[in-house]
């Protein structure tokens, strides 16, 4: 049940990080109000359990790990429901279990982006790095492969407000460093590294992949907490001064 539950709480957190690259439908605005929340009131804890006997079973769980400080129980403010937030370790070990790198990678990702940007203040173009700078030039199938993967190593980062992320109306990244993110960065601390040593549990990544697409749909259909919030509008196509290559248009 432990495994389970910070499983489907790191695909509802991750639901909500990563870049978004769709404007259509609710999901700009629950990303927005998703993320402003997320540092006090986590994610909406749904259990996924069918039965009665299950989602109790999973809120007793749930409230012996937040005793044990591996997860953060709060009530937010107009929700019923329960926000949740991972600890640390307990979203370190959840990342194993499905194959997701960790902070490590974060911080090693943060620092690319790093080498392609400029330190506040300075013009808005100069902070935000694109996707295809930090892949370089490739065929489409491998662009495509190489941005999900420039995606899932600075998830970390962009959870704990290191690096921020936005799009263009044609769902091209780009990602900036935060003040905070840099000042991460400076202090020269890097994270325990977190390679992969092992192979990740087939049956707990497929539990990530559902719960994940579970939580797009829900971003896409549900009201927002704030119903006159439209959220994150799409950044200027010529944001990073670079043309569309033919792998961007494949």
């Amino acid at each position: 049940m432990e495994t389970t539950i910070i499983v489907r709480v790191l695909a509802d957190t991750d639901a909500v990080w990563l870049p978004l690259r769709s404007w259509h439908a609710l999901r700009p605005a629950n990303v927005y109000c998703g993320r402003v929340g997320f540092a006090n009131g986590g994610v909406p804890w749904e259990s996924g359990e069918p039965t009665e006997a299950g989602r109790k079973a999973a809120q007793r769980a749930i409230e012996e790990m937040a005793f044990a400080g591996q997860v953060y129980v709060c009530k937010p403010h107009r929700v019923r429901t329960l926000g949740v937030r991972l600890s640390d370790e307990a979203e370190a070990r959840a990342r194993a279990l499905v194959g997701l790198p960790g902070l490590y990678a974060g911080w090693v990702s943060a620092q690319e982006v790093a080498k392609h940007s400029r330190r506040p203040p300075t013009l808005l173009a100069d902070l935000w790095v694109s996707e295809r700078k930090l892949i370089g030039e490739c065929g489409p199938d491998a662009y495509r492969r190489e941005t999900a993967l420039v995606e899932t190593m600075l998830l970390p980062a962009l959870i704990r407000g290191y690096v921020e992320s936005n799009a263009d109306v044609q769902g091209r990244v780009s990602y900036m460093l935060t003040p905070g993110g840099w000042t991460w960065l400076a202090a020269g601390n890097a994270p325990p590294d977190d390679d992969l040593g092992g192979e990740p549990d087939p049956d707990v990544a497929a539990l990530y992949r559902e719960r994940l697409k579970a939580s797009f749909a829900r971003l896409d259909t549900v009201e927002p907490q704030e119903p006159r919030e439209i959220g994150y509008i799409p950044l200027p196509v010529a944001i990073g001064g670079l043309k569309l290559t033919e792998a961007e248009r494949g």
